[in-house]
């Protein structure tokens, strides 16, 4: 018992340096993503595609699914522009050394004003590259809200 209380100090100090640490990570990861998202409604390429990994798996709500270089090209058509990115939730976990998870529900404005956001869930995921953050993987799919319990 003595030896546990000479211990938790330690082990204290320990969970501390842990969560610096994930609070660190978390703030490059969350930035990577303000950047991409940045890129995305600026239509820039070249910012854009610094933010993608080589080995992008972009799977839309719809079922498309889209590689680097088709991603890009379908996020830089005039078509399919954004005009805003409005996340309700964005969530961070890391899940092994240079790779985090974000997941969420992000609504997504494009076309004209009157026209409704798109509602999604997505999980997201984020690999370290060469030192930089880059997203490797999306998915998401169609928000919708829970069904109200059956009365009784």
């Amino acid at each position: 018992m003595k030896t546990l209380l000479r211990l938790w100090p330690v082990l204290l100090l320990a969970l501390g340096t842990l969560q610096a640490a994930d609070d660190g990570l978390i703030a490059a990861v969350r930035a990577a993503d303000d950047a991409r998202v940045a890129a995305m409604l600026a239509g820039d390429e070249a910012r854009l595609d610094a933010t993608l990994s080589d080995e992008l798996r972009y799977a839309h709500s719809s079922g498309h699914l889209n590689d680097k270089a088709s991603y890009i090209k379908a996020r830089l058509a005039a078509n399919t522009a954004y005009n805003r990115v409005e996340y309700k939730e964005r969530t961070f976990q890391p899940a092994a050394p240079g790779v985090v998870l974000m997941f969420g529900r992000v609504l997504i404005h494009s076309g004209r004003a009157e026209k409704p956001p798109v509602d999604l869930n997505f999980l997201a995921v984020w690999r370290e590259e060469h030192g930089a953050w880059r997203l490797l993987a999306w998915q998401s799919n169609t928000h919708t809200e829970p069904a109200a319990p059956a009365a009784k």
